[in-house]
């Protein structure tokens, strides 16, 4: 009978491997704590073999990440493979399309350079592919030794005397001392926990559409290395990130009046003129090609207008945007099963939270010992501070320019 605590967490998206990878790196944690993953999704490719067309559609487009988030990746001893798939942000433009032809060149506003620097970390915000990120996290996780379950989901939670008991979709049953809810907005683990009128997070009547897109043909380095851009529209705004090697993720956001449907599906969008395929989240084919079509025209300052990024893209989504902030019993449930990320703080991209950094890793697991016996119980405060220390003062300031 192993002497260590199990600790098993739903959801290996990005949150979930940073947590486990925590627990396994760190020599005192690594001898007391298990740490088991469970994913509904299949493995995500290795890193070497990451595409963006072979990612998952749950993995979405492009994430960028400040200081704050790298410092926790750094951490880990993951900075010059996580350098290696993301892009620094050197500039990041702000526009303003004419208020009556968006196709016109757009107003100039603002500048931001090296947004988000910190001295620490020795880089700014740093952009990545979701999926990629992702796949860097499980794979160095595994590496490790960590023990992961996929293709299946928390169906139901139940206490016992010792621990939880979990069961899961495939049918299996099992044990653990402590259960970590990072499976994002739609979380089986709160739904397991929480009321039919508490575990639901809050529309906020407004959708997305994001993809990840080639480097342009034709552009210079200078053109598309670690720039961004931000156009504002008249109903929304319209933004580009870099990425490696001057591709691009996209994003544009529109107000909705109305829920979308509960399932989604990828369709192919070729016979409308587009490369990639579309996921849904809900809403029609129809609509998602129209609202497209409607931001084809807006100007952007490398290609012309948006609708050859559109055009060009590998992956394109559409998603209905959430949020909810759940109260501090319903996050830390009986004192063994908490909820982390998205889990626990639903928040509409523009209020992300990054990664799990290592204070909210302390701040959950030393209130969950209390059903755990006291041969299994953390070391103390002391020495686990050694991993747990708060974002430095440099990390904390902002060392972008505006011009």
């Amino acid at each position: 009978m192993s002497s260590k605590s199990t600790l098993l967490i739903s959801g290996a998206g990005v949150g979930g491997p940073i947590l486990a990878l925590h627990l396994l790196s760190h020599p005192v944690l690594a001898s007391r704590f298990r740490p088991i993953l469970i994913d509904r999704l299949p493995l995500p490719p290795s890193p070497d073999g990451f595409t963006t067309t072979n990612a998952s559609y749950a993995t979405g487009a492009g994430v960028a990440l400040s200081c704050n988030a790298i410092h926790t990746l750094h951490s880990l001893g993951l900075k010059d493979a996580f350098n290696k798939i993301s892009a620094e942000g050197l500039t990041n433009e702000i526009w303003r399309t004419d208020k009556t032809d968006p196709s016109l060149p757009a107003r100039y506003l603002n500048r931001l350079v090296c947004p988000a620097w910190a001295e620490d970390v020795d880089t700014g915000i740093r952009s990545v592919e979701r999926g990629w990120l992702q796949s860097l996290l499980v794979h160095t996780y595994l590496s490790l030794g960590g023990e992961a379950r996929w293709e299946t989901k928390v169906s139901g939670i139940e206490q016992t005397q010792t621990g939880v008991s979990v069961s899961l979709s495939s049918g299996e049953k099992m044990e653990a001392d402590i259960v970590v809810g990072a499976d994002g907005t739609w979380s089986a683990v709160r739904k397991s926990m929480l009321p039919e009128d508490r575990w639901k997070p809050e529309f906020q009547y407004s959708s997305a559409i994001f993809g990840v897109a080639p480097r342009p043909q034709g552009k210079e380095d200078d053109a598309v290395i670690g720039r961004g851009h931000v156009v504002l529209t008249n109903d929304g705004c319209c933004s580009t990130w870099a990425l490696p090697d001057g591709r691009q993720f996209f994003t544009m956001h529109k107000m909705e009046t109305a829920e979308p449907a509960p399932r989604s599906e990828t369709v192919s969008l070729e016979e409308s003129g587009y490369r990639a395929s579309l996921t849904t989240g809900g809403y029609s084919v129809e609509s998602s090609v129209a609202l497209l079509k409607k931001y084809e025209n807006v100007w952007h300052p490398v290609t012309g207008t948006f609708g050859s990024i559109f055009q060009n893209a590998e992956r394109i989504g559409r998603v209905a945007l959430w949020q909810r902030v759940w109260e501090e019993h319903e996050i830390r449930v009986h004192g063994n099963v908490v909820l982390v990320g998205d889990a626990g703080r639903c928040m509409i991209p523009a209020a992300g939270q990054g990664p799990l950094p290592p204070p909210l890793v302390a701040s959950l697991l030393i209130p969950s010992q209390a059903h755990v016996s006291r041969s299994k119980m953390l070391p103390s405060s002391p020495t686990l501070c050694s991993i747990t220390q708060p974002p430095s003062t440099t990390r904390g300031k902002s060392h972008s320019m505006l011009r």
